[in-house]
């Protein structure tokens, strides 16, 4: 049903994804840092989600640079937000595609809703999907945290190497000290793991 995995530049770095047959329409998914494209469309748990989707349109699976099977990155060097969305972007142009509907999910929609922003006439429409964070336990995901940051607390050190804890899950703004209000981790990209630094309060504005 899908391509073998194929490769767009955005910049230096190569951009796998996997399409299926052509359709009316173009739908792009786009991910969060922990899917691949050659594993996901695959997938029983997605296959029924997927067989609609593709019924649809053409759908396009890809890995931003440091995840899956696009070219890694390293700690110092991770891709900007604008990167990201420039991968939408070079994926597009490299199948020939004019427009798309955007699909993602928690953790994934800023890079979606920057591209809309800034290529309107090549956005469809954008699909935020409800993700299992909120849906199966009630978490919120957040990619950053601009607070944290602004106090310099956002980096901590784990075997040798300084880390931005800055992603996090989060219950609430307002936890009591018996309740855990926020899981703070890093993505290590060399190692292809998840370091969790802190599981408990929130780390400032505490009541």
């Amino acid at each position: 049903m899908f391509s073998e995995t194929r490769y767009a530049l955005n910049g230096d770095l190569r951009v796998a994804y996997r399409a299926s047959r052509e359709g009316p329409r173009d739908i792009v998914y786009v991910p969060n840092w922990f899917t691949c494209c050659e594993h996901l469309p695959e997938l029983p748990s997605v296959r029924g989600w997927v067989e609609a989707m593709t019924s649809l349109g053409r759908l396009i699976f890809f890995d931003q640079p440091g995840t899956g099977v696009s070219d890694p990155v390293t700690p110092g060097a991770l891709p900007t937000l604008e990167q990201w969305a420039d991968s939408i972007t070079a994926v597009l142009d490299d199948l020939g595609s004019r427009e798309a509907v955007l699909l993602t999910i928690g953790g994934a929609v800023a890079p979606a809703a920057l591209f809309a922003a800034t290529h309107p006439s090549r956005t469809t429409a954008l699909v935020v999907l409800e993700d299992w964070f909120t849906h199966d336990h009630q978490l919120t995901m957040s990619p950053v945290d601009g607070t944290l940051k602004q106090m310099r607390g956002h980096k901590f050190d784990f075997e040798g190497t300084t880390y931005n804890r800055e992603p996090h899950l989060k219950l609430d703004d307002s936890t009591c000290p018996s309740e855990v209000g926020r899981i703070y981790f890093a993505r290590d990209f060399d190692n292809l793991r998840f370091i969790v630094d802190h599981v408990g309060l929130k780390l400032y504005g505490l009541k």
